[in-house]
């Protein structure tokens, strides 16, 4: 097992305060790095494929998504057009939403645990616990990273080509990154005190999975339900991963803006909360 040297965090990495966030993560970078490709290599030692598994679970529910909704319910592609409709198609499509929800799906199942299952973290040793989120973060989105790319191929392969504004997918995925490190934070903290809150989560993520436009696009849904909708968290990402495939066209300044700045919002509080709550982890451990 690769060692991964550990040094006591500044004492300003304590301060609730969100002006020291990012000097602190900076501070922690290559413990993050180092820990990123510990997480990554121990979540798949010993199996077979390794990280191909990021890319093949998501293609195992396209498939089985696509023998449910494309065949027995007869869904088509929103955007598709008579040359390119058909069931593969509408694979590709569910293949483009769900790739960016496994990425929050993986997160946040995975955080409610995450001090929890590193309690000696917590009692043994003085250990910046702030990166633990930072980590799983980058873990997920390094299998959304493969993902992407096997989802550019099927695109490519089902249509003859792909749009030009599909290179802007995989940098369009980095927007979910505050919002995802700081749900990370929220639910790291709480799943400490409250142990409920991960059997809790595979229901939360069940129905982000059904209540956002992966199986259709958003235009689809009732006028009065589409404010609703884009409160989940998913449905911005998935919704710009269909149009950048899809339509060819970029997601406007206006919607981007909006969706980094809640996600900055959610992550300055998700540092807050935190830091305020870490103190009596030791205490519950």
């Amino acid at each position: 097992m690769t060692s991964v040297a550990v040094r006591s965090p500044r004492k300003s990495n304590y301060a609730v305060s969100p002006l020291r966030m990012l000097s602190s993560l900076f501070a922690e970078r290559h413990l993050i790095v180092a820990l990123t490709r510990r997480d990554l290599a121990e979540r798949f030692r010993g199996t077979l494929l390794g990280l191909l598994w990021f890319g093949l679970g998501p293609a195992i529910l396209v498939g089985v998504y696509t023998l449910t909704f494309g065949v027995v319910f007869k869904s088509q592609v929103p955007y598709a057009t008579a040359s390119t409709a058909g069931h593969g198609l509408f694979g590709v499509f569910l293949f483009a939403g769900l790739v960016p929800f496994t990425i929050f799906s993986d997160v946040v199942g995975r955080s409610p645990g995450l001090v929890t299952s590193k309690a000696n973290y917590v009692t043994k040793v003085v250990f910046p616990l702030e990166v633990l989120s930072v980590v799983t973060v980058l873990s997920a989105l390094s299998g959304g990273v493969l993902s992407s790319l096997i989802l550019l191929v099927a695109l490519a392969i089902a249509t003859g080509g792909m749009p030009f504004a599909a290179l802007a997918y995989l940098p369009c995925l980095l927007l979910m990154v505050p919002l995802l490190v700081g749900v990370s934070w929220i639910l790291a903290a709480l799943g400490t005190y409250v142990r409920d809150l991960g059997q809790l989560t595979p229901v939360l993520l069940s129905v982000c999975m059904f209540v956002s436009p992966i199986f259709t696009s958003i235009d689809r849904f009732p006028e009065q339900a589409r404010a609703w909708l884009r409160l989940n968290p998913v449905t911005v990402p998935v919704n710009i991963a269909q149009r950048l495939l899809f339509v060819g066209t970029l997601p406007s300044a206006r919607t981007v803006a909006a969706y980094l700045g809640a996600g900055l919002f959610v992550m300055a509080l998700g540092w807050m909360l935190f830091q305020a709550l870490r103190k009596g982890f030791g205490d519950v451990l």
